[in-house]
């Protein structure tokens, strides 16, 4: 869980690298943002393509299919987000969901790796552009080392465990 406010200044020594990030890719690239609906799921679809294609992914691997199924469904999955282009081209996409009144769900994110920052704009334009958002949940890492670095990199304030239910027979 991350506080929200974290993202909107990334103030403090922590988090230095990624506001300078958000300050190269604007001082670098005009930006611009819409907010997603499907008329855009042409664009995210390029996106998720660039990204399977960086990460070295095949179809259907890491969360490809639900990710497709999210851009298409955005609105009757109560999903929420934003389309962000970089000179003209669409660089990144954001789709998260409200779980309660001010805690939201990063679901998904992809952007292009060429577009250096595109990541932390992304999640610094969110909490700026929804005033009510108070805490982020990343969810999950799955398991995969850089992710978790990644995720810890953003000064989590707590990691919330995971726990595995399964049913037994009588």
């Amino acid at each position: 869980m991350y506080p929200a406010a974290q993202f909107r200044s990334y103030s403090g020594g922590e988090l230095s690298k990624k506001r300078n990030l958000v300050k190269q890719l604007m001082t670098t690239h005009a930006v611009t943002v819409e907010p997603y609906t499907t008329n855009w799921i042409g664009d995210a679809m390029q996106i998720l393509a660039g990204w399977m294609k960086a990460k070295g992914k095949a179809k259907g691997e890491a969360d490809e299919l639900a990710c497709i199924e999210a851009l298409q469904f955005a609105p009757r999955l109560e999903l929420a987000g934003f389309l962000y282009q970089v000179d003209s081209e669409s660089a990144g996409f954001l789709l998260a969901q409200c779980i309660r009144p001010g805690v939201w769900v990063m679901r998904f994110a992809k952007g292009l790796d060429r577009f250096k920052g595109i990541y932390q704009y992304m999640f610094q334009h969110f909490c700026r552009a929804m005033p009510d958002v108070q805490w982020l949940n990343f969810e999950q890492d799955m398991g995969i080392a850089n992710l978790r670095r990644t995720k810890l990199s953003y000064e989590p304030r707590s990691l919330i465990p995971k726990f595995r239910v399964r049913l037994r027979a009588c």
